[in-house]
């Protein structure tokens, strides 16, 4: 079990401080998942992680339709709670679909964790920030790492003119996997929060909605008698309606049919 190299202060205790006793446990409550996603697989499974009190990151399955589940959170410092849907009748496994997530204490009102899509990115770039091993410093000799970043600025920052429209609207559409690359090595800027590039591709015959792995993302629709235009990039894009799955790339795409 992964465990991070958490100093032994208690930061957050200070946020907390004031506000009656603090639960040993909480509610992770989970969110609706999109209509269309809905309609297509039904309810999902979750698999919940989140950083126990000892550090370690701790995993759990939740059967389909389950959406709430008690976590015991680190409480020194700032932790996330990630939650990936998925559908193994369908063959779409944790990490097919973008997660849900909360950071703790920020998300926390009495005993519930109210998790959330737009949260789901925080707690991936938290989870990215640590996993790289290597933290890197500031010129401060501060520690890059995901418990000492200021995470009530960054939200506000992707809510904000600061950053492009196409990121308000999906910040899945930014690579979060390099922005947490690049914070480590030189630390954090906001002009680096911006759409990775893509390429229209056509798959002709496909004239039914399609929605993507992000619960942000609007459904795309050919017009009729026209091919379906899709946004591909080099990693591999998917996309899912009624008849099955499309993978594409901004080279090649292929359908699956549903199992």
């Amino acid at each position: 079990m992964k465990t991070f190299g958490f100093p032994a202060l208690a930061l957050t205790a200070l946020i907390l401080a004031g506000c009656g006793p603090i639960p040993e446990d909480y509610r992770a409550v989970l969110p609706q998942i999109p209509q269309g996603w809905e309609e297509i697989l039904g309810p999902p499974r979750w698999r919940l992680e989140w950083i126990n009190p000892k550090g370690d990151k701790e995993t759990q399955d939740l059967s389909g339709g389950n959406r709430a589940f008690r976590v015991s959170p680190m409480q020194e410092w700032t932790v996330p709670v990630i939650a990936w849907p998925y559908w193994p009748e369908k063959g779409l496994g944790p990490g097919a679909m973008r997660p849900a997530g909360a950071l703790f204490p920020w998300d926390a009102s009495g005993d519930d964790i109210t998790l959330s899509w737009r949260a789901g990115v925080d707690a991936f770039l938290w989870l990215e920030l640590a996993g790289s091993g290597g933290f890197g410093s500031s010129s401060s000799g501060t520690p890059r790492v995901p418990w000492l970043f200021d995470w009530p600025r960054f939200r506000e920052l992707l809510e904000s003119s600061a950053v492009s429209q196409t990121i308000r609207d999906d910040p899945w559409t930014a690579d979060w996997k390099l922005i947490a690359r690049r914070i480590l090595e030189s630390g954090f800027d906001r002009r680096r929060i911006v759409p990775r590039a893509g390429t229209e591709i056509a798959v002709p015959g496909l004239d039914l909605p399609w929605f993507g792995s992000s619960p942000f993302a609007q459904a795309v629709v050919s017009a009729p008698g026209e091919a379906l235009k899709l946004s591909a990039r080099e990693e591999p894009e998917m996309y899912l309606s009624n008849l099955g799955l499309l993978r594409c790339t901004k080279d090649a795409w292929i359908f699956i049919p549903w199992p």
